[in-house]
């Protein structure tokens, strides 16, 4: 026992360099004051110019304009269609459909529109029916898209009156319209993915009709 203790309490040289693969961060230099480019640090006047930001536009929403935003549209793009709309979601009908099921849809024209926020969507209008009849909401709402191609636009809801108040906005340079969205045909694309009703056995008319 005694020769475990003396052994204990014996000074043994221990190899204090650092393992294999240990990270060693050594001694950090020196920096003086003087030493310091402050010029080269500084960011110039234009700095906005050092960065370049591309968007792509993915998706494309059938949507009518929120009453919190002010709106341009687009002032030569438009598209006529047979629309059907359910629960506020908007189904383009192919024409050879919309004699069946023209009392569930309607004739509706989809003008471009984009906000100040440069969110960019379809504005759907509805046109006249068949027996030349069109109401108040979407009266106003033609003459607002009219009025947005060369100036800001809001859309507040009149209840009492059946139509919409429509705001301008003065002072508001033109919008900036994406600019990989170089035709209307590439616009209806990116916003008919999966909204292009073309055959009777389509989810939403057997829904429609009780079906589903």
């Amino acid at each position: 026992m005694n020769d475990i203790l003396s052994n204990q309490g014996e000074n043994h040289n221990v190899d204090s360099s650092p393992a294999v693969g240990a990270l060693s961060l050594g001694k950090a230099p020196e920096l003086k004051a003087a030493d310091v480019d402050v010029a080269s640090l500084a960011l110039s006047q234009d700095y906005a110019s050092l960065v370049t930001v591309s968007s792509q536009t993915v998706g494309v929403e059938i949507t009518r304009p929120s009453r919190l935003e002010f709106i341009r549209t687009h002032p030569v793009w438009l598209f006529v269609c047979a629309m059907l709309e359910v629960d506020f979601e908007h189904w383009v009908v192919a024409p050879a459909l919309f004699p069946r099921y023209f009392r569930e849809a309607s004739a509706k024209m989809l003008i471009p529109a984009i906000t100040r926020r440069g969110q960019l969507f379809l504005w759907p209008i509805r046109l006249p029916g068949i027996d030349g009849r069109l109401d108040r909401w979407n009266q106003t709402a033609k003459f607002a898209a009219e009025l947005a191609r060369t100036k800001w636009v809001r859309l507040v809801s009149n209840r009492k009156l059946g139509d919409y108040d429509i705001e301008i906005a003065e002072g508001i340079g033109d919008p900036t319209w994406p600019k990989d969205v170089t035709s209307m045909d590439q616009l209806l694309k990116l916003a008919f993915v999966d909204k292009v009703i073309d055959s009777e056995s389509h989810p939403v008319l057997l829904r429609l009709a009780g079906k589903d």
